[in-house]
């Protein structure tokens, strides 16, 4: 069980496409549009664009909360697989496994931070308070990011893993 390249790049741009995607939901959602959100939605013109006239949640949420328990599942499996090759591995030095462990972790749990609140969320005033949620795990992609290419650096540096073993970091 190797931790290739391949597979932290298809991680990292998992996180960042539920994180974007998330991002361009909440912009859709967010009523900037020259077209009426009555229009969009297909709601009559004087309904209020949050709720619908059965008092429930917008049209446009179950759909995104949808998408976005989706992602997040998707993102959390990919992330639990890493992680179960981070452990298994034998190129990974025991600090380097404790520091990618917990930015996985962290990560895994600020996504069901986001799922939670996203499920939570019946106007858009609520969507609106998941970003910073949103942020945090953009945050924790750029650390992984950030700690997958210093540990490549450490070991191309001193020399300890040979051209092999890099291939695990890369």
């Amino acid at each position: 069980m190797n931790l290739s390249r391949k597979t932290l790049i298809v991680g990292v741009a998992s996180a960042t496409l539920l994180v974007g995607g998330g991002g361009i939901a909440l912009a859709s959602t967010g009523g900037t549009s020259s077209v009426p959100a009555s229009v969009s939605s297909g709601a009559s013109p004087g309904a209020t664009p949050d709720v619908t006239a059965g008092g429930g949640a917008g049209a446009g949420f179950p759909a995104l909360q949808q998408r976005v328990d989706t992602r997040v599942a998707k993102l959390t499996t990919r992330l639990t697989t890493i992680q179960s090759k981070v452990d298994a591995s034998t190129k990974l030095t025991a600090a380097d496994k404790v520091t990618l462990d917990a930015d996985l972790t962290k990560t895994v749990a600020d996504l069901a931070t986001v799922k939670q609140e996203v499920d939570a969320a019946t106007t858009r005033a609520d969507l609106k308070a998941v970003r910073p949620s949103l942020q945090a795990v953009r945050a924790d992609v750029k650390q992984i990011v950030t700690d997958a290419k210093s540990m490549r650096a450490g070991a191309a540096t001193s020399g300890a893993v040979t051209g092999t073993d890099t291939a695990l970091l890369s």
